[in-house]
C-alpha cells in the first residue's frame, strides 16, 4: 500500500518533487502542506530556469522549508521520493558541488528555531506533487499558490489519501 501517511501529531507535512522537461528546457518544483490528519492545507508550483533534476528537486525543498518558517510551522516534515536528496541535506557537499550553495541554504533554515525532519518515502506515495510540478511545466506558470484543492489535483489527493495497492 502506497499513499500518504499521516504525520506525527501536532506536525505538518511536506511533499515535494522537481521536474525538468528538457525539450522545452523548462524545470519545476511543487510541493503539497498537509496536517497531521492528512488533510491537504496548501500547494505550490514555481517554475524555474532549466535546470537539473537534482536542483529542481532541492529548489522544492527549499522554496517549501522557507514558506513553512514563513508560516511558523514549529515542526515540519519533509518527504522525498529521491534519496540522494536526503542524503545531500544531512551530509552536505563539497563547495565545488555544483549544489553547494542551495544546499547550504536548506541546511541553514533546518537549523533555526524549529524541528525539521527528512525522509525519503516511494515514488508512488508522492503522486500529487508529480502532477502539480507536470501542470506548472505545461503552463509555464512562475508561480502558482493553492489554499484549496484544485479540479486538476483532487483525484491524486483524494487516491493519495486513500493509498494505492500495487500487486
Amino acid at each position: 500500500m502506497f499513499g500518504c501517511i499521516a504525520a506525527d501529531i501536532d506536525w505538518i507535512k511536506l511533499n515535494y518533487d522537481g521536474a525538468v522537461n528538457p525539450s522545452h528546457q523548462l524545470a519545476a518544483c511543487a510541493g503539497v502542506f498537509r496536517n497531521h490528519h492528512s488533510i491537504f492545507l496548501m500547494a505550490f508550483a514555481q517554475c524555474l530556469a532549466y535546470v537539473s533534476i537534482l536542483e529542481a528537486e532541492l529548489s522544492a525543498v527549499l522554496y517549501g522549508i522557507e514558506r513553512a518558517w514563513a508560516m511558523r510551522i514549529p515542526r515540519l516534515i519533509v518527504e522525498t521520493d529521491y534519496a540522494n536528496v536526503v542524503r545531500l541535506i544531512l551530509l552536505g557537499c563539497n563547495e565545488t558541488n555544483l549544489v553547494f550553495n542551495i544546499v547550504q541554504r536548506i541546511q541553514d533554515l533546518m537549523g533555526k528555531d524549529w524541528m525539521v525532519r527528512i525522509h525519503h518515502i516511494f515514488r508512488e506515495a508522492n503522486q500529487p506533487v508529480d502532477v502539480l510540478a507536470g501542470h506548472c511545466l505545461r503552463q509555464s506558470n512562475s508561480e502558482l499558490l493553492f489554499s484549496s484543492i484544485t479540479t486538476f489535483l483532487s483525484l491524486s489527493i483524494n487516491v493519495d489519501y486513500l493509498g494505492t495497492c500495487f500487486s
